[in-house]
C-alpha cells in the first residue's frame, strides 16, 4: 500500500528582510566585477535586451499607473521626479527616486533612471548598487552580483552595499557567501534586518547555535520583526527547546496560528505525534481554522494511511 504524500496547508515562514520591507518564503528543505564594458544606454547590448524582455513580462500600463499613483501620494518623490525632468544629470534626485521605485517594485522605471545616470558616471556606487537591486528583483542573479561587486569595488562599501550583496548570495543559494557579506554589513551597522538575514543564512548553512545567538540579537533590537521571531522558533525547535519556540511564534500570531505553526515545525522534523498535538490544539482554540484542519487531516493520513483510505471508500 502506497503511503500518502503529505501536503501542508501551513504558513510557517522563513523570512528574508529587504531594507525594511519583508519578503516571505515558505519553509523548505530547503559576471565578475572590475571588467570594463562599453555602455549601450549604458549597459551592454545583451543586458539591455534582457531588460526589455523583462519589462515585456511586466504590465507597462499598470506600472505607469502605479508610478503615477506613487508620485501623487508622495510630494517628496514628485519633487524628485520634477528635478529629474528638469535636469536629467541630477544624480542625487535620480538615485533617490530610483531607490523608491525599487522599493515599490517598479523595476523598469528605476532601470530607465539608473541607466541614463550611469552613462555619465559608470562607477557611481549608488547607481551600481541600485542596478544590482533591479537585476536581483528581476531574478537575474549573476548580473545582480556583477553590479553589487562593482559597487563594493569602488572602495566606499557601506553596510547597505554588503546587505544587498548578501541578499543576492542568498538568492543564488550560496549561504556561505551570504554569511560573509552580512557579517561585513553587521560590522558597519548593528541593524536588525542585517542580523535577521545573517541568522537566516546560518540556518541555511546548518549552524544552529550561531543562528540562535544572531537571531536573539535581532529580536532584542526590534521585537516587532516577525521573520526574526519565526526563524528563531525554527532554530529553537531544531535545538529541542519547544517552550522557547512556541514563545517566539506567539509573538507573531494569535494562539491558534502559533499552535499551527508549531505543528508545522514538528512536521519538518518528522515528529508526527507532536505535530498532531499542536494541530489539535489549534483546532481546539479555533474550530473553524481551515489551515489547521487541513494540516491535521494530512497528519492523520500520514499516521494511519489504511484507516484514512478506508474512510474514503
Amino acid at each position: 500500500m502506497k503511503q500518502a504524500r503529505l501536503k501542508l496547508a501551513s504558513l510557517c515562514l522563513l523570512g528574508l528582510v529587504l531594507c525594511g520591507c519583508v519578503s516571505h518564503t515558505s519553509v523548505r528543505k530547503d559576471l565578475k566585477a572590475g571588467k570594463s564594458y562599453e555602455p549601450v544606454k549604458p549597459a551592454s547590448l545583451s543586458e539591455y535586451i534582457r531588460a526589455v524582455y523583462k519589462v515585456e513580462h511586466e504590465n507597462n500600463n499598470k506600472q505607469a499607473e502605479e508610478r503615477a499613483a506613487l508620485l501623487a501620494q508622495s510630494p517628496e518623490l514628485a519633487d524628485l521626479s520634477s528635478r529629474v525632468d528638469r535636469n536629467p544629470a541630477d544624480r542625487d534626485a535620480a538615485g533617490r527616486l530610483a531607490a523608491a521605485y525599487i522599493d515599490h517594485q517598479l523595476f523598469w522605471s528605476a532601470y530607465e533612471l539608473l541607466t541614463s545616470a550611469q552613462a555619465a558616471s559608470p562607477d557611481d556606487l549608488a547607481i551600481n548598487l541600485n542596478l544590482a537591486r533591479v537585476w536581483d528583483g528581476w531574478g537575474e542573479y549573476d548580473l545582480a552580483l556583477s553590479y553589487g561587486e562593482r559597487a563594493i569595488g569602488t572602495g566606499a562599501a557601506s553596510a547597505q552595499a554588503y546587505e544587498v550583496l548578501g541578499r543576492i548570495h542568498l538568492h543564488r543559494s550560496d549561504p556561505a557567501q551570504a554569511i560573509a557579506s552580512f557579517t561585513e554589513a553587521a560590522q558597519r551597522e548593528n541593524k536588525p534586518s542585517i542580523l535577521s538575514n545573517l541568522g537566516y543564512s546560518y540556518i541555511l548553512a546548518g549552524d544552529w547555535e550561531t543562528a540562535r545567538t544572531t537571531l536573539e540579537k535581532a529580536v532584542e533590537l526590534d521585537d516587532a520583526m516577525a521573520e526574526a521571531h519565526n526563524n528563531l522558533a525554527i532554530v529553537l525547535t531544531k535545538l529541542g527547546d519547544e517552550e522557547g519556540a512556541l514563545q517566539q511564534l506567539s509573538k507573531t500570531g494569535k494562539p491558534p496560528v502559533a499552535m499551527n505553526n508549531m505543528g508545522v515545525l514538528y512536521l519538518q522534523e518528522n515528529k508526527l505525534d507532536r505535530a498532531r498535538y499542536f494541530f489539535e490544539e489549534a483546532v481546539r482554540l479555533e474550530p473553524t481554522y481551515e489551515i489547521a484542519l487541513q494540516n491535521l487531516r494530512a497528519v492523520e493520513l500520514q499516521v494511519h494511511p489504511a484507516a484514512s483510505e478506508g474512510s474514503t471508500k
